[in-house]
């Protein structure tokens, strides 16, 4: 711990109580007057502290994303503040970003010796603790700096900047703030909404997977996310109650697809049994989608019982979900159906992200591709990629509770529509509050709807390899490459007669959602989403895989330093069964217990709760067929 420049050294629990109780008492603390503390990863650290906080200074009020997720932490004139989600990274990482003078120092000793509180630490393990605290201090001076903030100003998380430039921009707009008001949200509105928001399309051609691939291509789309926003339209008014079964006799099915094409719409279909075209390879429909899917039978191609991988091959009953206009659009292009019915339709105006918040995404797009590398273009960068989350957050803040006696966490998340109106209430009631949800549903349904069209017709279903987010893998071909550069100067013209682009560091001119060419693979393979490996021009591996780190988290310098990709050793062993278990990652384990003192093997030890860090593997798994096979019950 360090306070005005003096490090306070302890190594046990109770002389950290006691040196808080101090600081608390000699400076007067209380609700009004407090010090803030911050900690990297707060939920790592409290729950071996919270007991003994409790003890002292009461319960505290939590403010958590959601359980054992600690933003910050108040214990009467004690704020506790979590520093990785302000920067969202490790503290290394962090102080190699912000070019600290300070760094961590990684692998300097090993986590797995037991070590008690009296327990004799060599130079270097005091070296390690006092250089963490020394780290987190300068990361912290720096961040303020950067931005201009003070303590009372600096964000508690890393979108709280674009949050904040946002907030000014629309609040520079006289009109902004009416504007937000008339989207405004009804209940049911907000139900569909919630329901009909998905995020990025992560597949594999189910007919390649397990399958090395030579002459692969690469492509993603430059600044994805964004993009949407500048280029796509946008629902821009509140959604209205158009057909609600319940109350409405009729939908002219001519009415309906006129709304379709000219309105944002948000839909609760029920479909009579559902059946993929034969050819199509990137199914739209995920099986999580479907609310009814008790109700239904799921078979692969070959009414085997199973999904492509999570997506929705053939599904036999009344298959009911909620979509926008554009998936709507994708399912009844790929899937044949024996009819569907519309249970509700909501509409709202389409339109463009008004323009002060435009005006941000072009401030943020212009810094990235125009700023010479360092820590103002990484900066930028990084609020570029975060504005969508922005939109995407939901409104209704789920309420997280610890309980200190009970020592559990609680989570509301059946809400009442009641308690939803309440919720809704409280957010438009609230000046911060300016993001219109449904730009963050448009967002991501526009981004699948463009990552679709380029699989179908610009790469083709079946030269279509693997796709996430906003890239893909292809086979190679002249025509494809032809394809992609007619596909490009589209989009193009689109930016040109919105008056988008900027001049970047290259003296180019860059367009927002054009499709950039990456390295090319000499071999790719892939198992599942998230699970794939390829190797470069001069035969370098490079994998992906979920739940698998980097590396083993020594450093380079230790002869038992390993990669993931030395771990793997080849694309042939990117396989069913094949475990990783240098770098299988870790898992944590809270454990929640009242304060207690004991003695171990001699040492007096003082513990409460606690998060173990587990070492894990990682065993791959395979796919039949590219198909996740069900039980039949």
């Amino acid at each position: 711990m360090e306070w005005h420049g003096e490090y306070c050294i302890g190594r046990s629990v109770d002389e950290i109580i006691n040196t808080l109780k101090w600081v608390y008492d000699n400076y007067k603390l209380s609700d009004d007057n407090r010090v803030v503390i911050y900690v990297h990863n707060l939920s790592y650290d409290y729950s071996y502290l919270s007991g003994f906080l409790y003890e002292e200074f009461g319960p505290g009020e939590i403010l958590a994303l959601k359980s054992r997720k600690i933003l910050c932490v108040r214990h009467g004139g004690l704020e506790f503040r979590c520093s990785y989600l302000l920067s969202n990274m490790s503290l290394a990482v962090w102080g190699k970003r912000l070019q600290c003078n300070i760094t961590k120092m990684v692998g300097a000793i090993d986590y797995n010796e037991i070590l008690y509180p009296d327990s004799e630490l060599d130079q270097t393990a005091w070296e390690y603790m006092i250089n963490d605290v020394a780290a987190l201090k300068e990361c912290i001076y720096r961040a303020m700096y950067y931005d201009k903030d003070t303590i009372a100003t600096i964000p508690l998380t890393s979108t709280g900047y674009v949050r904040r430039d946002t907030r000014r921009a629309t609040r520079k707009d006289k009109k902004y703030r009416k504007w937000f008001y008339q989207c405004r949200l009804s209940v049911r509105a907000y139900q569909l909404a919630r329901w009909a928001f998905a995020g990025g399309l992560t597949h594999g051609n189910r007919f390649l997977g397990g399958k090395i691939i030579e002459n692969v291509g690469h492509i993603d789309y430059k600044s994805h996310y964004p993009s949407r926003q500048q280029l796509d339209y946008m629902p821009v008014s509140a959604f209205k109650c158009y057909f609600d079964k319940r109350e409405d006799s009729f939908l002219d099915p001519e009415v309906f697809h006129k709304l379709l094409e000219t309105q944002c719409c948000l839909i609760h279909i029920i479909f009579n049994n559902l059946k993929l075209k034969k050819g199509v390879t990137l199914p739209v429909l995920s099986k999580s989608k479907v609310l009814s899917y008790m109700m239904c039978k799921f078979t692969n191609d070959w009414d085997v019982p199973g999904t492509d991988n999570g997506k929705v091959i053939n599904c036999y009953g009344p298959a009911a979900l909620v979509c926008t206009e554009l998936d709507l659009k994708w399912i009844l292009d790929q899937y044949d159906t024996d009819g569907y019915e519309v249970q509700e339709l909501y509409v709202a105006e389409r339109g463009r992200v008004p323009k002060c918040i435009r005006d941000v995404i072009d401030k943020y797009f212009t810094d990235k591709e125009c700023l010479p590398d360092g820590i103002f273009r990484d900066k930028q960068k990084n609020r570029l990629n975060g504005i969508y989350g922005m939109f995407a957050t939901d409104p209704i803040r789920i309420e997280v509770k610890y309980d200190y006696d009970k020592m559990s966490w609680s989570e509301e998340r059946n809400l009442t529509p009641d308690m939803i109106s309440d919720q809704l209430d409280k957010f438009y009631k609230n000046g911060n509050n300016f993001a219109y949800y449904a730009h963050g549903v448009w967002t991501t349904a526009h981004s699948r709807d463009k990552l679709m069209t380029v699989v179908r017709d610009v790469i083709g279903y079946q030269n279509w390899i693997y796709a996430d987010t906003d890239s893909a893998f292809y086979i190679k071909s002249p025509e494809i490459e032809a394809r992609i550069e007619k596909y490009n100067k589209g989009i193009i013209e689109l930016n040109k007669s919105l008056g988008l682009g900027v001049e970047n560091r290259e003296h180019k001119i860059s367009y927002y959602g054009v499709l950039a060419h990456e390295d090319d693979c000499k071999t790719f393979k892939f198992l599942h989403s998230k699970c794939y490996g390829y190797t470069d021009d001069k035969d370098k591996l490079h994998i992906t895989v979920a739940g698998v780190t980097k590396d083993n988290r020594l450093p380079k310098s230790d002869p038992n330093y390993i990669t993931r990709e030395q771990e793997l050793g080849c694309l042939d062993n990117l396989a069913d069964g094949f475990i990783f278990k240098e770098c299988g990652g870790t898992r944590s384990v809270y454990v929640d217990y009242p304060p207690t003192e004991t003695n171990i093997d001699g040492h007096r030890i003082l513990y409460s709760g606690a998060c173990i860090i587990l070492n894990t593997t990682k065993e791959l798994g395979g796919t039949v067929d590219g198909f996740e096979v069900m039980e039949v019950v």
